[in-house]
Formats: C-alpha cells, sequence, structure tokens
C-alpha cells in the first residue's frame, strides 16, 4: 500500500504548481506585450482567404511588379526591382528633397506601415523601410507619367513606359489585395516631394483618380471627382471600390429573392436600354431595364475577385457581393448573354457567351450570406412584372406576331381581310 505524501512533500508540491502557473502567465504576459495594438484598428492589407485562392491563385498573384512584403523577393518578379529603382531615381529627379529626408519619414512610419499589414515575413527594418519607399517611389512615378508630357519624363524611367504592354500588366498588379502600399505612405512622401506638374501641384489622390480615369474608364466611374469623397481610403484598392459606390445604394439591407433571367424579363416584355455609366445603377421603370454599359473582358474577374475579397475581409457594406450575385441571375445562359448583347447594352471579349456567364458562376461561388441583398426591390419589381399574365401575353403577341415589318403588315392586311368580309357577309345577309 502506496504510503500518504507527507506534508513536506505536499508544499513541495504546491511550490511547483505555483510555480508552472506563474511561469505560464509570465510567458502569455510576453506574447501580449508583443500584440501590435493598433492592428485591428489600421490593418488594411491582408492575405486572400484560402477559400477564395483555391479557387484560382493566379487571380490574387502579381504577375509583373511586387508592391508591399507578401510577394517582396519572389524569383519571377525580381527584375521589375531594377525598374523600382530607376523609379526612384526619376522621382528624385523631380524634386529638390534629398532622398535622406525620405528615407526618414518612410522610418519614422515603419510602426504604424508594419501595423498595416497582417504579416511582414522576415523583413527587418532597413530591408522593410527600403522596400517602402522603392515601391512608394515605383508608384508615384507610374501615376506621374500618365499625366506628364513625354519630355518630362526622366530619361532612366523611359524603357519602362515604352512598353505599353508592361504598364498594361502592373496596372492589374495595382488592383491585387495582396499588393498594396497603405496609401497615406504615398501622399506624406509626395507631400514631402513637393512636385510641380504644368504649374500645378496635383494632390496624391488627384493623380490615383486621374490614372483610373485613364486605364479604368470602361469600369469606373470618376468624371464626378470631389476629394472629400475619397479622404481616409486606405489604399488603391480602397479608391477603386470607392469609385464605383453609388450613392443611392446606401441603404439598409433587405431580405433577397433571385431576381428573374434575361430571357425570362425579355419573355415577359422587359426592354433593355442603355442607362447611367456607373456599373451599379440598374434600373427599372414602366416595363424598361436600364443598364450601364457592359464591358466584359478576361481579367474581369481579377477585379470583382479581388475587391470582393477587401470587402468581405472588412466587413463592408456588401455591393460588390450583392452585384456579382445579381449579375449571375441575369446572366444564367448564353442566350441571356446573347439578349444584352444585341441590345447594344453588353460587349465581350471571351471566347462565346457562355463564357460570359461562367465567369458569373464561378464569381458567385465565392459570394457571402444573402442574408440581406442591395438590389432586394429591384428584384422583386422584376418578378412581379414577370409575373403578370398580361404583360407575359402581351410580349408573346409582340414576339411571336410581331417581330418583323412583314409580320405587322401580314397582320393588318389579315384584319383588313376580315372586317371586309365580315361586312360584306352582314350586307348579303339583309339583302
Amino acid at each position: 500500500m502506496k504510503a500518504a505524501p507527507t506534508a513536506i512533500e505536499q508544499i513541495d508540491k504546491s511550490d511547483d504548481a505555483s510555480a508552472d502557473i506563474e511561469n505560464t502567465a509570465a510567458s502569455l504576459k510576453r506574447e501580449l506585450q508583443c500584440i501590435r495594438p493598433s492592428l485591428i484598428s489600421e490593418g488594411c492589407i491582408h492575405r486572400v482567404p484560402d477559400r477564395a485562392r483555391r479557387s484560382n491563385e493566379f487571380f490574387f498573384t502579381p504577375r509583373v511588379v511586387s508592391i508591399g512584403p507578401f510577394h517582396h523577393g519572389a524569383d519571377e518578379l525580381k527584375r521589375m526591382e531594377d525598374y523600382k529603382r530607376n523609379c526612384l531615381a526619376g522621382f528624385l529627379q523631380r524634386t529638390e528633397v534629398k532622398l535622406e529626408k525620405f528615407v526618414e519619414v518612410t522610418k519614422r512610419n515603419e510602426v504604424r506601415l508594419r501595423n498595416c499589414y497582417e504579416e511582414i515575413g522576415g523583413l527587418n527594418s532597413h530591408d522593410f523601410v527600403k522596400m517602402v519607399l522603392l515601391d512608394s517611389a515605383f508608384i508615384i512615378e507610374v501615376l506621374l507619367e500618365d499625366i506628364s508630357p513625354d519630355d518630362e519624363v526622366p530619361d532612366c524611367e523611359k524603357s519602362l513606359y515604352s512598353k505599353k504592354l508592361l504598364l498594361h500588366e502592373i496596372r492589374y498588379d495595382m488592383i491585387l489585395v495582396e499588393n498594396q502600399l497603405p496609401f497615406f505612405i504615398l501622399e506624406e512622401l509626395f507631400i514631402l516631394a513637393n512636385i510641380t506638374i504644368d504649374d500645378q501641384r496635383p494632390s496624391m489622390l488627384e493623380l490615383t483618380h486621374d490614372f483610373c480615369n485613364n486605364y479604368w474608364n470602361d469600369f469606373l466611374d470618376v468624371d464626378n471627382f470631389g476629394e472629400s469623397h475619397y479622404s481616409g481610403v486606405l489604399h488603391f484598392v480602397d479608391f477603386f471600390r470607392t469609385c464605383i459606390l453609388p450613392s443611392d445604394l446606401l441603404e439598409k439591407k433587405a431580405a433577397g429573392v433571385p431576381a428573374p433571367s434575361v430571357t425570362q424579363l425579355h419573355q415577359a416584355g422587359v426592354k433593355f436600354e442603355r442607362g447611367s455609366i456607373n456599373k451599379f445603377e440598374i434600373i427599372f421603370k414602366n416595363g424598361i431595364l436600364e443598364f450601364p454599359r457592359l464591358l466584359i473582358h478576361p481579367t474581369l474577374g481579377i477585379v470583382l475577385r479581388n475587391l470582393l475579397a477587401f470587402e468581405q475581409y472588412h466587413n463592408l457594406p456588401g455591393f460588390i457581393n450583392d452585384y456579382i450575385f445579381f449579375m449571375n441571375n441575369l446572366l444564367r445562359s448564353a442566350k441571356d448573354v446573347d439578349l444584352l448583347a444585341g441590345s447594344g447594352i453588353l460587349k465581350h471579349s471571351l471566347r462565346n457567351s457562355e463564357g460570359v456567364s461562367i465567369l458569373f458562376h464561378d464569381l458567385v461561388e465565392l459570394t457571402g450570406s444573402m442574408g440581406g441583398y442591395y438590389y432586394s426591390s429591384l428584384s422583386k419589381d422584376l418578378n412581379r412584372y414577370c409575373e403578370a399574365s398580361c404583360n407575359k401575353w402581351m410580349a408573346n403577341l409582340k414576339q411571336d406576331y410581331f417581330n418583323t415589318p412583314w409580320s405587322i403588315i401580314s397582320f393588318i392586311a389579315a384584319a383588313v381581310l376580315l372586317i371586309l368580309t365580315f361586312i360584306q357577309t352582314v350586307r348579303s345577309f339583309y339583302n
């Protein structure tokens, strides 16, 4: 039989337990001290969730240039590092401010900059500051070149800007959520540089606006620019998203219902017309569905996936989420796509019309909960119109019997003949 522990042994065990508790608590305290306190408030640049990335990593990975720490040092992107140094040299040629001052400002913001990222990797202070400054100069020079006369583009950068295809790729890399710099550091460095273009000192917001207007005017509504509307934007993706949000959708969501397809709407007699240039401005009134012009290109999937990922991560109002859901319901088949294309509303550069419906079908797999829906009222109105029997009857009559001028002429001729026959019959009866 095992002897009961003595009083001394009990005290020793108690001391061991207390020491173990204290060690665990001390370890946790050290870890808590390492928490970045502003990460929740300032964190704005993150990795794409695995669920979205698994669908196709291509849509979230830069192809030409890395911006920020997530893809920094990737072998396939290293050739652009020389161009970044050229851009920094060109940036310094435009200003009288010395390089040391830009390094000082970047270094002073290092903690805040680090807190903006979900992770930094193994970058020490020296490498991190160097990366931020090179990437900032690169972005600023890309934006400046867009508005600078050819004779004002620094010689060290002309090799880059002569390659239009490369610039085309760069603009897509700039819309990736994993490939961003905080907007505040771009603004601070640009203000410090005090650069003049055509005797004007544009702001970083104005440069970004002009760049979007020139390279994304097929997707953005950026004609009406007011700096107050964009104040506080987090980065380029946030600016891009702010451009496309229509003010009249800033209302509380209601329960969502799927919209009818374009084919169903056509069969119910709905007419399709070109409307607002904002991609979210879709209006239904008096049997007419007004659409913005839809330009569907292969890279649209990149834009929408990254905007959706940014929206979901920050729990923002789900405009992109709901737009994808709405368009997926409208364009369920190649016939739906062809009907909109025939109305002059939709134009695509995909292999075939079915590719457009597949694009939105793939996107809708990434959308979130539909507990609320910004297109709820519109979808309900469209469903009510389709369910009205008189609308269907009139539409079928027009589409089946009045679909060509000859059909109308034949109908009128038949009606006249029927009336004349009826009159002749009546006259014969009385005679």
